[in-house]
């Protein structure tokens, strides 16, 4: 029983790695895309497509945390084997 309460432990710190690397390339992702984008009027004509570009970051960051909550509740979880 005390493994399998490692194993839950060491579960939760790798979804918590996963989520966080998640998070981190989706802003850069999204840095990038509007970085190539134009400025002045031409840039502003790209509204919508940065309104898309940042509806995506924001859905990858949720998926991000979401693997870094079930990283935590396996290691909560996990704390009961001590």
């Amino acid at each position: 029983m005390q493994n399998t309460f490692w194993y839950l432990n060491e579960l939760g710190i790798l979804l918590e790695i996963v989520g966080a690397v998640y998070i981190v390339l989706g802003s850069f992702r999204a840095r990038g895309r509007i970085q190539m984008m134009f400025d002045g009027i031409r840039g502003l004509k790209q509204f919508m497509r940065i309104r898309e570009i940042l509806q995506e970051q924001a859905k990858m960051e949720l998926y991000g945390f979401l693997f870094l909550s079930s990283g935590l509740i396996l290691q909560f979880i996990a704390g009961f084997g001590n």
